[in-house]
């Protein structure tokens, strides 16, 4: 039997191996309603009710975009006002805009808890890698000023005065002998 209405071939092919024997006319056009391009919309649900939930859709997807771009224009409007990276953790943030609702204060949490954990990670970072080099320019600087402080290493840049018990050379071979004042 060969319908008015013909299937896709490669529909007929699939509804045929399904069934196991080709589809009726009242088949075909019962399945044409469900088929977009083929049919009408199915019974129960009119033309102008699925324009009517699209409208709705539509409108709610427009109020929605237009929200997001409030919510991004306070963000940047409050991070162009911070003065410090403290000043945008979220407990230090204020509560007018923000839902006071468990999950925003567990959202705050959250996020003050990784800012945390962030900070942790690099002073150990910078602790495992650093640390060692820290410690042996604080043992230097500390063998320095130990240097500095001691009184034999104080008069060591000066040329000692030479007094008579220092003297090993005894008059001054600079002044000859027969001039010397007499005593």
């Amino acid at each position: 039997m060969t319908s008015p209405v013909s299937l896709p071939p490669a529909l007929q092919a699939l509804t045929q191996n399904l069934v196991g024997r080709p589809l009726e006319d009242d088949e075909i056009r019962q399945l044409l309603p469900y088929l977009p391009g083929l049919g009408a919309p199915p019974a129960g649900t009119p033309t102008s009710d699925l324009t009517a939930m699209l409208n709705d859709i539509r409108a709610s997807s427009d109020k929605a975009l237009a929200m997001r771009q409030q919510e991004e224009q306070a963000i940047l409007r409050m991070i162009d006002g911070a003065h410090s990276l403290s000043e945008l953790r979220p407990s230090a943030l204020p509560a007018q805009g923000l839902s006071s609702s468990p999950s925003t204060m567990v959202m705050t949490q959250i996020a003050d808890r990784l800012a945390n954990l962030a900070r942790q990670e690099v002073q150990s970072c910078f602790e495992q890698y650093f640390g060692p080099l820290k410690q042996e320019l604080t043992a230097i600087l500390e063998h320095l000023q130990a240097e500095q402080n001691t009184p034999e290493a104080s008069g060591a840049g000066e040329p000692p005065e030479e007094t008579p018990a220092n003297s090993s050379q005894g008059p001054s071979r600079d002044v000859p002998a027969d001039t010397r004042p007499v005593s």
